[in-house]
């Protein structure tokens, strides 16, 4: 196994406490299983003053979607859902709303699947 290779999940990074100014979870955050312990990993390595930022589908725009039931592993939260999560841990939450009309997650999109795509080449 190359050494550059850090294997974990959103449950257990192995990153040391505080590790991390930013912590970046991009699409990710809606398969955890546990989302309630995802947020406490993601608070471990992320330093007292630092920022976690959580890309993901928002909850608020898939209603429809909810209703007509989701796997277990695709869980799609609105920006309340994750304050409320969050407020036994002592973090300070702010949200914005998007749209998924809007440009932001298009561009976010078009550079996930750009990523990915670069990732199968060899």
């Amino acid at each position: 196994v190359d050494d550059s290779i850090i294997k974990g999940t959103l449950l257990n990074t192995s990153f040391d406490d505080e590790e991390f100014d930013i912590v970046i979870c991009n699409e990710a955050f809606e398969h955890s299983l546990l989302p309630e312990n995802c947020l406490k990993e993601l608070n471990r390595i992320t330093k007292t003053e630092g920022t976690i930022f959580i890309l993901d589908k928002n909850g608020k725009y898939f209603e429809h979607n909810k209703r007509i039931g989701l796997p277990q592993w695709e869980q799609w939260f609105t920006g309340k859902e994750i304050e409320d999560m969050c407020s036994t841990m002592d973090l300070q939450v702010s949200y914005e709303d998007v749209d998924v009309t809007s440009l932001f997650l298009r561009v976010m999109m078009l550079l996930t699947f750009l990523c990915y795509g670069l990732l199968k080449r060899k």
